[in-house]
Parts: structure tokens; C-alpha cells; sequence
């Protein structure tokens, strides 16, 4: 089996932070660090991907259409814009209705991509006389 050059030096550093009784609140973060570095390693030996990335914002829109009587507004919301090729994977979407009356509230749906994927589509829909006052965030991570 190959090994990583580096991971033996890995685990003998995490060993040594992990043995030393009542470690720095430096040397517990070391620690957490070292271990998950380790923990991604051993999971990039199964795959033929490796993430190591935090999630970042990539995108954000907020969304004000405001009511016409007797209709249900609309909008789609879809990240990459103009469908352009992205290099991050979507982890999370949140759609936060802001409307000042909860009576009021529409509803978000996802109608195309969505999480694991690099592409989203997401539908916006007010109750019937009530506007759209959404917040859109995306997350993601970049992939290698």
C-alpha cells in the first residue's frame, strides 16, 4: 500500500500533542487539526477525489417583488449565472422568507442541481396577494 510521504510525520506530531497531559488550548487545536487532516487523508485513499476547503458563500441574492392583487408571484433563482461553468459543489442552500407577515409566507423549491451538485435552480412562489421578500444564500466548496 503507498503512503503519503508526510503522513508518518502526521500522525507522530498527533501522537505527541495527544499524549501530552493537560495540552495548551494551542496544542487542542493542533490536535483537532492534525486529526482531521489524518481523517481526510485516510478518506481520500477510498476516493479519487479530496476536499479540504471550508464552505464559502457563493452566491447571494435577496428577492423583492411586491404583490399584485389576486395573483401568485414567481421568480427562479439559479447560481451559476448565465450558466456559467462552476468549480464549487454546492453544500448548502438556504432560502429565508423574510416577509414582515408570516400569513404572507410563499414557499421555495428546488427544481433543478441542488446539493453535491455545481448548479442550482430554485423557484420562489408567494401566497396568493402577497409579494416575494426572500433571501437566497448558496454554500459551497471548491473541488479539486
Amino acid at each position: 500500500m503507498a503512503c503519503h510521504g508526510w503522513l508518518p510525520i502526521l500522525v507522530y506530531l498527533a501522537s505527541n500533542v495527544i499524549g501530552v497531559p493537560n495540552p495548551s488550548p494551542e496544542g487542542e487545536e493542533a490536535r483537532k487539526v492534525l486529526v482531521f487532516f489524518i481523517f481526510a487523508l485516510q478518506l481520500s485513499k477510498k476516493k479519487n477525489h479530496f476536499f479540504l476547503s471550508f464552505p464559502r458563500l457563493l452566491y447571494q441574492q435577496y428577492v423583492n417583488k411586491e404583490y399584485k392583487l389576486f395573483r401568485v408571484i414567481e421568480q427562479d433563482v439559479s447560481y451559476p449565472v448565465n450558466n456559467t461553468a462552476s468549480r464549487y459543489v454546492i453544500t448548502l442552500v438556504e432560502a429565508f422568507d423574510i416577509h414582515p407577515n408570516p400569513s404572507g409566507a410563499g414557499y421555495a423549491s428546488i427544481i433543478r442541481g441542488g446539493v453535491g451538485r455545481r448548479n442550482i435552480t430554485i423557484h420562489l412562489e408567494s401566497a396568493r396577494n402577497h409579494g416575494l421578500k426572500y433571501l437566497v444564500l448558496i454554500w459551497g466548496h471548491i473541488q479539486y
